[in-house]
């Protein structure tokens, strides 16, 4: 992972689709938004997890609250704060986010994977699809998909060193 993480450890209770929440970005506000929605309207129970970065964008509260008051929470809808993403991740039944390195993960495990704004670091292999019943026909990426994504990657990453003539920090940085 690349965030510390929580101590605690997430008890599968249910079926579940994980939608991994990023820092409360404006840009990422109408899809959650959005998604909540259709996870209440379509009776979809899912696990929000909170984003593991210490300090600021990672307070749900104003979002929650606005969700609350505009109806958009239900029994469906579950905010989930202290617990690791490892266990979440495994026990999920597919994997939703906006953006999240934890598509990775997901994919990794071979869950249902799919994003709901794109570009995003995955668009070559995670499909990007609307929010609507859409998300419940992803498949897992098939294996040769995820090694030539991979390969692709990797070769990426040592062109940049050969190529470029650039050092680790460099290759690395944001």
């Amino acid at each position: 992972d690349r965030y510390g993480q929580h101590a605690g450890v997430f008890e599968k209770q249910r079926p579940y689709v994980l939608f991994a929440l990023q820092m409360t970005a404006r840009k990422d506000f109408k899809e959650t938004l959005r998604y909540i929605r259709w996870a209440t309207e379509s009776k979809t129970y899912t696990i929000f997890k909170t984003h593991p970065c210490a300090g600021g964008g990672t307070d749900y509260t104003g979002l929650w609250q606005f969700a609350e008051q505009h109806g958009l929470l239900s029994e469906y809808t579950v905010l989930v704060d202290n617990c690791r993403s490892k266990e979440l991740v495994e026990g999920a039944d597919r994997f939703v986010s906006v953006d999240s390195g934890l598509t990775f993960k997901a994919m990794l495990l071979d869950k249902p994977v799919c994003t709901l704004r794109g570009p995003t670091m995955m668009s070559d292999v995670v499909p990007h699809v609307a929010t609507d019943d859409s998300i419940l026909d992803v498949s897992p990426v098939p294996h040769k998909d995820k090694l030539r994504w991979l390969a692709d990657r990797l070769l990426h990453r040592l062109s940049r060193y050969e190529d470029q003539g650039l050092n680790d920090y460099e290759v690395h940085k944001w």
